[in-house]
């Protein structure tokens, strides 16, 4: 069965969602992890603490910094598509629709209601019904 424009854009419109919620999320992600290395340096800042504290502080930071660095790096892959789908979504959006509509005009003015499903479905099976022939012969 062949996949028909409708799927196509189902398709296309889930992904700009999923794209859309998951930059959004890395990017809140990045924000938190960033204030809460901003906290971090103020506390080194005003604290007169020993060895053991130093070590404790340190391995916070190290932790915060791999986390963030991990969220900044899918961020930077996910960036290309974010940017490419929020600048054309809605053109592609608007014209699949507009088009949909003079479609359905046409074909309604033209009395045609078979369906892309419909053609797929007689071709295919018109192969099988080919190829029980040659197999019978």
């Amino acid at each position: 069965m062949t996949t028909s424009a409708q799927d196509y854009f189902d398709q296309l419109r889930y992904l700009n969602e999923e794209i859309t919620v998951t930059y959004e999320r890395l990017n809140a992600l990045q924000s938190r992890f960033d204030k809460e290395i901003s906290e971090i340096y103020h506390d080194i800042e005003r604290s007169d603490f020993d060895l053991t504290d130093g070590l404790q502080t340190t391995l916070r930071l190290k932790e915060v910094l791999q986390q963030r660095r991990a969220v900044k790096d899918q961020l930077v892959r996910i960036q290309p598509m974010y940017d490419l789908l929020r600048r054309n979504f809605r053109r592609v959006n608007d014209e699949y629709l507009r088009r949909s509509e003079k479609g359905d005009q046409v074909r309604s003015s033209l009395n045609s209601t078979m369906r892309i499903e419909e053609v797929f479905q007689r071709i295919e099976e018109e192969s099988r019904s080919t190829e029980l022939s040659l197999v019978n012969v």
